[in-house]
């Protein structure tokens, strides 16, 4: 059953249905056609860090030191506060980052597929443009995997998926650690002189398990909690239990896990701020839009799971961080100052950042989900989906809504930020006109129906995926469905 067939639990019936949808007048923003075109700038350089929640970052009001750099980096910045990843693992995220377009449209709602060569990507029309693109990554379920037109690869003239580094509990994946991405983006960045290009940086870290480097683990240690201690699961879905493939040592500690989180963080903040400042010192950086964002988040012990992901929609997996630096001169969103910080508190998704560095670059691409943030406004009455495991949800302004095929949430976040308080049973008229609200939205856009291309691998690759530690969970059965990325 796709994700989004749970519309059809709470819309009415086909011969009511126009009716419905007629009455639900409520704006809605399908793509950026209204936008007038900026003036285009000389490069975009597009970081996304791995299972990094907003919420751990010092931007987004986090009081340990994880983020020092990206906090000095933000105030120069915007932050937005309210930015949403469409799925909880990274294939899919990152596909429909590049795409402008949801994961079931491309067929990619799980890390054993790629994007198929009909769909295009920003990276495609930005490269028939003329400017140099790359790519730098650490992450193995990004990596090319033999395919040679299909993935995300496409339109890239130099994608770096070199991981030589065995993962700790998991000798037979391969990543790259912080510091050697850093080393190679700025590697090839010194070769390009004055061109113009799109770079992208995709850091591994602070995905687990977590094993930062010592200094950065003594920056955050702190006293523990009183906590009853984890047991070891037999499996990699987290619920009850910490994941097989996290443990480190004999430490059983929820709070020692945080921290261990929390360090590969300031790790990772460490190597963005190399990569920054190495762009700054060769005077790159001062007309260049840069984004930074999360694929998804990380549950850190939220309804009873445990440093992992991929199991659901609440807000610790699909909420992101999302900060843009803009070079000067370029139209950007009104914000608020808050503590040092100018902030945006309009709703934001990853299907933004395509037509985003596209209107940067001056170029048009295919019509999505997502609009250009190279605007004076955006919109208040918005809404953005997401999709994973089973589940498919939206969210507006103020209520997120999410369902699978045995439950359906619903929440308040203005009054509830947590989502403690499920509102659907008591407000079912909610859910359908969010969900109503949604199928306006898809109904307007051009249909696009893709497959997955599926990634050959060996029984050693697929035992690897087995162990990834974000299986996506099929709830009716209460077990893993498949691995997450």
């Amino acid at each position: 059953m796709p994700p989004h067939s749970v519309l059809h639990r709470w819309l009415p019936g086909a011969a009511q249905l126009p009716g419905f949808l007629a009455a639900c007048s409520v704006s809605l923003v399908a793509c950026a056609s209204d936008l007038k075109p900026s003036a285009p700038v000389e490069r975009v350089l597009l970081i996304t860090c791995d299972t990094l929640r907003a919420d751990r970052l010092g931007a987004y009001g986090y009081a340990h030191p994880t983020t020092p750099h990206l906090d000095r980096f933000a105030k120069k910045s915007l932050v937005f506060d309210r930015a949403y990843s469409t799925a909880p693992m990274t294939t899919p995220a990152v596909s429909a980052i590049f795409t402008g377009r949801l994961p079931d449209e491309l067929g990619v709602m799980n890390n054993k597929v790629q994007i198929a060569p009909a769909a295009i990507s920003m990276t495609e029309v930005i490269s028939r443009a003329g400017i140099r693109t790359a790519a730098v990554l650490s992450n193995w379920v990004l990596a090319r995997r033999g395919l040679e037109e299909a993935g995300l690869q496409q339109g890239f003239d130099h994608y770096d998926d070199t991981m030589t580094t065995r993962e700790a509990n998991r000798g037979h994946m391969f990543e790259r650690d912080a510091a050697a991405t850093t080393d190679a983006a700025l590697a090839w960045v010194k070769r390009q002189q004055d061109r113009r290009f799109f770079l992208w940086v995709h850091y591994q870290d602070p995905h687990g398990p977590y094993t930062p480097p010592e200094d950065c683990l003594s920056a955050l240690q702190r006293p523990l909690t009183a906590e009853p201690k984890l047991r070891v699961g037999q499996n990699q879905r987290g619920l009850g239990e910490l994941p097989r493939y996290q443990a480190i040592g004999e430490e059983r500690s929820p709070e020692a896990y945080r921290i261990r989180y929390d360090a590969e963080i300031r790790f990772f903040d460490r190597e963005v701020g190399r990569l920054l400042d190495g762009l700054e010192k060769r005077t790159l950086l001062e007309n260049t839009l840069v984004v930074i964002t999360a694929d998804h988040g990380e549950s850190l012990g939220e309804r009873n799971f445990w440093f992992s992901h991929g199991q659901h929609l609440f807000d610790e997996l699909v909420r992101v961080p999302f900060i843009v630096r803009y070079p000067r001169g370029c139209a950007r969103p009104s914000s608020a100052e808050d503590r040092g910080y100018r902030r945006v508190d309009r709703l934001v998704s990853h299907l933004d950042v395509m037509p985003t560095i596209l209107d940067a670059f001056g170029l048009k691409g295919p019509q999505g989900y997502g609009q250009s943030l190279l605007r004076a406004e955006l919109p208040e009455h918005r809404m953005v989906a997401h999709m994973g495991a089973g589940w498919f949800g939206v969210t507006d302004a103020r209520h997120r809504c999410f369902s699978s095929r045995s439950s359906t949430h619903l929440y308040d976040v203005e009054k509830d930020p947590f989502e403690t308080r499920n509102l659907a049973e008591r407000d079912g008229t909610r859910v359908e006109e969010m969900l109503g609200r949604f199928e306006i939205l898809k109904r307007g856009l051009a249909t696009v129906r893709l497959e997955g291309v599926a990634v050959n691998r060996d029984n050693a690759e697929l035992e690897a995926l087995k162990a990834l530690g974000y299986a996506g969970v099929d709830e009716d059965s209460g077990r893993s469905e498949e691995p997450g990325g």
